[in-house]
């Protein structure tokens, strides 16, 4: 190891058949006994760990099966109270079933992390500021424009004007922000995004990736119809022309190390090649452990995205997350739709009362869901003191635990967000 890292790592040869060949030079650890950990805030800074979460969470698949696969580099808590006599981990897998696993295989792993360390089901969705149990109604809306904004790929805070992209060098034709919703939610209804087992099928410009949809759709005016190839065209005006969009994962569901599920539109054949031999498949593969080894060097920073830029599907298992997701991108492409502007004042004005009923009806479902998601995710277990230069990183084995009694209040008299952590820490102790 380089200097400042002796025997921070364990050695390789020193468990297998004729030990170690260095000996008592060896510069890695022989051994727990010998195994020294950097402070805490080192490996933060380095950006080996997380320091606000890092070993704060117990590990769930120590509960589930009494032991780990992943062993003492866990990020989690190994509570020894969870321990079980017969100690059977379940194997983790990113994209297919090892041959000769058995069927205890933990395909989601991912998704369940995302779940235990996000906000809300939504994966990859980070608050702009931290949410309190008792928010007053301007923090709230805050809080459910910044969902909203994420969940409509509104990368620029919520604007009422419509984006648009040429849909390629040769046409004259414009596709809308209306227009990429309204493919986003028409594709949305296969869910295929929302659960799936990870297992490459094509390398998108030299990337490996699971081709889950490929979906063409005819775009004339303001209209978008589903067609079932990409001659479509062919049936419209001139202001028609054939969108073909791809729902793409480059990963696990909930692996936010890549880039999320979503949908491109009109990619180049020739970035998309199909895993079709036993050579290409070998090929994505590889890729794939490189890139979860940390060798690989194409990102999905270096692919080309087109003109068009990719919508993501934000598909959270959670069925009632799901359709409040789908309603607020309904509900953004409508007020978006140049239509009401040609309608008669009245009927003008008829539609815009019925999207603000339905803007509220959002919010409120919001508000209920957000009262869950934090009421039922497992707390961080509290933290003696604060972090510096000399913490040490928490031992694996420490126990899990969650005070019972409450001690915030805001200067207003409200009760604060460790509140809601009350109910999950209880079901913790009495497990």
């Amino acid at each position: 190891p380089k200097e400042g890292k002796f025997k921070t790592e364990l050695c390789r040869n020193f468990g297998k058949p004729g030990g170690c060949p260095y000996g008592s030079s060896c510069t890695y650890a022989h051994g727990a006994q010998e195994l020294r950990t950097r402070p805490l805030l080192t490996q933060h800074l380095e950006g080996k760990l997380d320091a606000n979460s890092f070993r704060r969470h117990p590990c769930f698949d120590q509960v589930s099966g009494g032991a780990c696969s992943i062993g003492p580099d866990c990020p989690c808590l190994h509570d020894p109270r969870t321990g079980g006599q017969f100690k059977t981990p379940l194997r983790q897998t990113d994209y297919q079933r090892p041959k000769n696993a058995p069927e205890e295989v933990s395909k989601m792993h991912q998704a369940l992390q995302a779940a235990l360390q996000g906000a809300s089901p939504v994966y990859g969705f980070v608050p702009s500021f931290v949410w309190n149990v008792g928010d007053d109604e301007s923090s709230s809306q805050a809080a459910f424009f910044d969902f909203y904004g994420y969940c409509c790929n509104m990368a620029d805070g919520l604007t009422d004007k419509a984006a648009l992209w040429p849909v390629s060098l040769r046409s004259p034709v414009n596709i809308t922000e209306v227009h990429r919703l309204s493919i986003a939610l028409n594709m949305r209804m296969a869910r295929k995004a929302q659960s799936f087992v990870f297992k490459p099928t094509h390398l998108f410009f030299g990337e490996p990736a699971l081709l889950l949809q490929t979906r063409y759709f005819l775009i004339d005016g303001p209209e978008v119809f589903s067609v079932s190839d990409d001659l479509g065209e062919l049936y419209g005006g001139s202001n028609a022309a054939v969108i073909c969009a791809r729902e793409i994962a480059f990963g696990p569901v909930g692996d936010t190390t890549v880039r999320p599920a979503s949908i491109w539109f009109n990619v180049d054949d020739k970035g998309i090649i199909e895993c079709s031999t036993n050579e290409l498949r070998k090929k994505a593969y590889q890729l794939w452990n490189d890139r979860r080894s940390r060798k690989f060097s194409g990102s999905a920073s270096t692919l080309v995205e087109g003109s068009i830029p990719p919508f993501v599907s934000h598909q959270p298992a959670d069925d009632a997350a799901f359709d409040l997701v789908t309603g607020i991108q309904a509900h953004r492409r409508d007020a978006l739709r140049d239509t009401i502007s040609s309608m008669s004042p009245s009927i003008a004005y008829d539609e815009l009362q019925s999207l603000d009923r339905r803007g509220q009806g959002l919010y409120e479902s919001f508000l209920g869901q957000r009262r869950h998601w934090m009421t039922w995710q497992w707390p961080l277990k509290q933290r003696i003191g604060k972090i510096d230069e000399t913490t040490p990183v928490p031992s694996i084995d420490g126990a899990y635990t969650v005070s019972s009694v409450d001690l915030s209040t805001t200067r207003h008299g409200n009760v604060g967000p460790e509140r809601a952590s009350l109910t999950t820490g209880h079901l913790w102790e009495s497990f």
